[in-house]
């Protein structure tokens, strides 16, 4: 199993982990790091929305649905976590951040579906497209 995680999605994540433990230890102040802890959190949330949308075949047959349910679980949990941040909310947090790289990051044919131009090409909005960009210039 082979996997290719995004750096830019670990560098964040591991970022507003630093700066929850910060926070928990009390080498940070947290009523002046709590706000970018949640911003770096949200994008966080929305990484994960738009990764998954790549990378799981559900999540590419219906974006719309997928989205909302990342945001609609994503967005109150990590608010909870931050209202309720604790070493053991961390142990959690981590927890959950490695299953859901297991899945998103994994290149198992299990877990991951057929490309994103597969789905497309089964997609008959894309063939409708691809058939009146044919003769676009004409």
């Amino acid at each position: 199993m082979t996997y290719k995680p995004c750096v830019l999605c670990i560098g964040v994540a591991l970022l507003w982990l630093a700066l929850s433990l910060g926070m928990v230890w009390g080498y940070l102040d947290a009523n002046r790091y709590l706000l970018p802890t949640a911003l770096l959190m949200g994008t966080s949330v929305m990484g994960i929305a738009g990764l998954g949308e790549k990378r799981l075949l559900w999540a590419m047959q219906n974006p719309q649905w997928w989205k909302l349910l990342v945001l609609v679980v994503g967005v109150p949990s990590a608010y909870f976590a931050l209202i309720n941040l604790s070493l053991t909310v961390i142990v959690v947090e981590v927890i959950v951040l490695a299953i859901i790289g297991q899945v998103l990051f994994s290149r198992a044919p299990i877990v991951i579906t057929p490309t994103a131009d597969e789905a497309k090409a089964k997609d008959p909005r894309y063939q409708e497209l691809m058939k009146k960009l044919e003769h676009c210039c004409d």
